[in-house]
């Protein structure tokens, strides 16, 4: 067995269409959401208010990275973190590095995690793989 492998039973994700619903805050220990430097939260997303808030702290440029604490049963953590649309994918894993990064060091023991990304169609998917990359390598 390779010692880069990890010894634990492989991760299992489901890819679903939308948004997490307002009950999401009750399912998952985290939502990340990563979206390109020129866009705001969705309105769709689960206590979208603290998102909102969460992206009006400061400027929002790229690789910036923020997170919040939900007031929910399982104190659901949301990282937010931006990345400019045209970047590259090595660029695009670094800041899904950091998002992850974000993450773990606030909550290393998570298990349920949603990953959200606002780009546009046709880097949607390549948003999403630089995430589930970065979180399976941390």
């Amino acid at each position: 067995m390779s010692v880069l492998l990890p010894s634990g039973p492989a991760p299992r994700i489901a890819v679903r269409e939308g948004f997490p619903g307002s009950d999401s805050l009750s399912k998952f220990d985290a939502i990340l959401v990563l979206l390109p430097t020129t866009a705001k939260p969705d309105r769709r997303l689960p206590a979208r208010a603290q998102w909102q808030s969460l992206a009006a702290r400061d400027k929002n440029e790229h690789a910036t990275v923020r997170a919040t604490e939900f007031e929910a049963p399982r104190r659901a953590l949301g990282v937010l973190g931006w990345c400019r649309e045209e970047s590259e994918p090595f660029e695009v894993l670094r800041v899904a590095g950091a998002v992850a990064q974000k993450l773990l060091l606030e909550r290393p023991r998570v298990s349920r995690i949603a990953i959200v990304v606002q780009s546009a169609p046709r880097r949607r998917q390549a948003w999403q793989e630089a995430l589930c990359a970065a979180l399976l390598t941390h």
